[in-house]
């Protein structure tokens, strides 16, 4: 694949940040977009930037440069401890995040200065992915959110209770080697009943079915890769497939539910 032809990239809008941003996310229906990231003295980081379009401009005048569209900050919160994810899945108007403290929180972008829910020891370590899936955001059932962490666990959460409903792991020899989840994720949830879970590890894709969640160590399917550090999953709701992708520029496409795989590329 030569250079005219490959996908590309363009800058349209930048912005520097006195911080370390690690997710960034479109607030749903707006022209606004929350950053989540790790201040140099290791709290926490909440911004949200408002998209400015100025159609002000002068036709006469095509040098000036204050009428380019700019990001404006609207609002900065410092918090205790760095944001490593977030998510609007389960809501659209609430920012589910996952922190260096393990911590598990649920916040209104209208009043920042504390969170509406809060599982300050979801995790015994830094929550490195998070995920959520609710009737308006394309799935069916409640409103859950999933959460994968340093300490190789993958818990699914109900806004409603501090508790997780249900706590899952890799094999018991993944898990004594002390690996991470890298990344989770919800999918394949065509009815209350069908909702999937996939958890990507060193080299591992663990799926778990809804139906057996209850079940702490019981794996409904696992794929075994050459590449490590599954740091990225997502399942295809039209073609009833999923695509995992590494640190090492590899991605797999797989057919969920054949457990066949599909496709291997590498760029």
């Amino acid at each position: 694949m030569n250079s005219i032809n490959s996908p590309q990239i363009i800058s349209i809008i930048s912005s520097s940040v006195p911080y370390t941003a690690f997710e960034t996310l479109w607030i749903p229906n707006t022209a606004k977009c929350v950053v989540l990231g790790e201040n140099p003295r290791r709290t926490g980081n909440i911004s949200i930037y408002q998209l400015d379009f100025n159609n002000n401009q002068n036709e006469n005048d095509e040098k000036c440069e204050n009428n380019k569209s700019t990001l404006k900050l609207e609002v900065r919160e410092s918090k205790a401890f760095g944001f490593k994810c977030g998510t609007f899945g389960q809501s659209n108007e609430q920012l589910a995040t996952g922190d260096f403290n393990g911590t598990l929180n649920i916040w209104d972008l209208e009043k920042l200065d504390k969170a509406v829910f809060c599982a300050s020891n979801a995790h015994s370590k830094i929550i490195n992915s998070i995920d959520g899936i609710s009737a308006s955001n394309g799935g069916n059932g409640a409103a859950e959110l999933v959460t994968g962490s340093r300490d190789g666990t993958v818990k699914v959460w109900d806004p409603r209770t501090i508790k997780p409903v249900s706590e899952m792991r890799a094999s018991k020899n993944e898990t004594a080697r002390g690996r991470d989840c890298w990344s989770v994720c919800f999918g394949n949830s065509y009815n209350a009943q069908n909702r999937m879970i996939a958890a990507g590890y060193e080299n591992l894709c663990y799926l778990w079915r809804r139906s057996i969640f209850l079940s702490i160590d019981s794996d409904f399917h696992f794929f075994s890769f050459p590449f490590f550090g599954l740091v990225q999953s997502q399942f295809d709701p039209i073609q009833n497939g999923q695509i995992i992708g590494s640190i090492h520029c590899d991605f797999k496409i797989l057919q969920s539910f054949a457990g066949k795989d599909r496709r291997n590329n590498s760029f």
